[in-house]
């Protein structure tokens, strides 16, 4: 059977006094993780008057309704990309890249784009303030869609049951309840405490998805070019939260890249096959 040779185990004698003992290849796949998140403002308890019933049940009916929602980029520095590696196995493993080394654009503008208004009592709330004024991961949540394509070959590291999907898109979206029913006036007590409750569902539902095209971004690594192939998510698994608490996490978007023909960051065509050999 051949062996590898180049390695401690096996040298390769250059003359009677040199062997080589190492070979450095240049990966032809990268793959970088993007981390998103939500902000919200939450329309707050109204009064209302006359009652006309009391004793609001908790979990099944709510007072406060979401106003509003914007999506951002959650890495650190203002980057679009937490963290970024050059593959090396089919396992995703690989080397991760100082993000000082990493360049990366074309990633979709966030923000005022992705800035949405509901109308009252559509979606279940927690929350005290305007969009911007609040933490992001209250009730409603939000999480990366799972994409959809065949697979590419490769798995994200560390986790054989993911693997990467061939496409160029992602999405991110809203997970929330509904209200089922318009405002009722529940007694509190005295006028200053009746306020509006109504029934909403259990059943957590997407809302407001948010499409990335990833097939612009160009990824730049020590003068080397990389075009989006594949994607893949991981995050926690859909549960019923309870109440105050946070639904789900978010989740981490990994994206593999190829490099282009030609290996320069002047070349911006992808090779074929976008696997390793």
């Amino acid at each position: 059977m051949a062996q590898a040779y180049g390695s401690l185990a096996h040298p390769v004698a250059l003359d009677p006094f040199q062997q080589l003992v190492a070979v450095h290849w240049t990966s032809r796949l990268l793959a970088f993780t993007v981390l998103l998140k939500k902000l919200h403002g939450t329309h707050l308890a109204e009064h209302c008057a006359p009652p006309t019933a009391s004793g609001p049940d908790q979990f099944s009916q709510w007072p406060s309704y979401l106003s509003e929602t914007e999506y951002r980029y959650a890495n650190p520095e203002g980057r679009t990309f937490l963290r970024a590696y050059l593959i090396s196995a089919r396992d995703g493993s690989g080397t991760e890249v100082d993000a000082a080394d990493i360049s990366i654009s074309g990633m979709p503008d966030l923000g005022s784009a992705t800035h949405v208004s509901y109308g009252s009592w559509q979606w279940r709330s927690e929350g005290n303030g305007a969009i911007g004024e609040i933490e992001p991961d209250r009730f409603p949540g939000a999480w990366w869609q799972q994409p959809e394509g065949d697979p590419q070959g490769l798995t994200v590291s560390g986790h054989a049951d993911r693997p990467f999907l061939l496409g160029t898109s992602a999405s991110f979206a809203c997970n929330g309840q509904a209200f089922t029913a318009g405002p009722v006036c529940y007694a509190g007590g005295s006028p200053e405490l009746d306020f509006n409750f109504a029934d909403y569902s259990s059943t957590l539902v997407d809302f407001s998805p948010f499409a990335l095209d990833l097939s612009g971004v160009t990824v730049v690594h020590k003068d080397k070019a990389y075009r989006v192939i594949a994607r893949q998510i991981l995050q926690a698994t859909q549960e019923q939260p309870p109440l105050g608490t946070i639904p789900q996490q978010p989740g981490v978007l990994w994206v593999l890249c190829e490099r282009s023909k030609g290996g320069r960051s002047d070349s911006m065509t992808p090779m074929t096959g976008g696997s390793l050999p």
